[in-house]
């Protein structure tokens, strides 16, 4: 069962770039497929793969899993880095959003409501809790848009974080059903926010 989606355009064993469907499997593999056929499997997670995003300085990916492990794949798809949450964090650490942002900043939802961040630089395992807002469940979505954080979850709420330096709460939005992708246009500043339930709603960051 796939727990988590990414489209990317990418290369493969040095073929041209082709446009792939990357799935987090609940087996812990990472799967790549193309019109219905997969074409590439990864191995590395003993956990569920909860959670993929794209990396801001490759052609490539980062991938978390309800164990806490995150791992940075290169461009050729090897591992580059791996960082295990449960060495410094509590069980609660389960992975279920990611984000990294220009200045290679890994934004991270976890399963007990909080955000953790981990900056370009800091060591292994070193992430740190810099918000923590959500009352009942988990942080499904991150998404970071200037100087402004938007968050996500279980309990409904789509959060708006000062995030230059208090990373202080400024508003939130009561929404109609338990969320779990949040994404930023950032030539309209729109959110588009994906429900559990398949719907979808636009929300203009700016009034928010």
């Amino acid at each position: 069962m796939a727990l988590s989606l990414l489209a990317m355009n990418v290369s493969i064993s040095k073929n041209p770039k082709k446009n792939y469907i990357i799935a987090g499997m609940g087996n812990g593999s990472i799967y790549f497929w193309e019109r219905g056929k997969c074409v590439k499997a990864l191995v590395g997670h003993t956990g569920s793969v909860s959670a993929l995003c794209k990396r801001s300085d490759t052609n490539s990916f980062i991938s978390g899993d309800k164990s806490g492990k995150i791992i940075f794949w290169s461009d050729t798809f090897t591992k580059e880095k791996q960082i295990n949450l449960l060495k410094t964090h509590s069980p609660s650490t389960m992975v279920v959003a990611l984000n990294h942002g220009s200045k290679k900043q890994l934004l991270i939802g976890t399963k007990g409501g909080n955000v953790l961040l981990l900056s370009n630089g800091d060591g292994i395992d070193k992430a740190k809790q810099v918000m923590s807002g959500h009352s009942d469940g988990m942080v499904w979505a991150v998404v970071l848009g200037g100087n402004f954080l938007y968050t996500g979850g279980e309990d409904q709420r789509l959060i708006k974080w000062d995030y230059r330096v208090s990373r202080k709460w400024l508003k939130e939005v009561k929404c109609p059903y338990k969320i779990r992708a949040i994404d930023l246009n950032r030539k309209t500043n729109i959110l588009v926010v994906g429900f559990y339930n398949g719907a979808i709603m636009m929300y203009n960051a700016d009034t928010l």
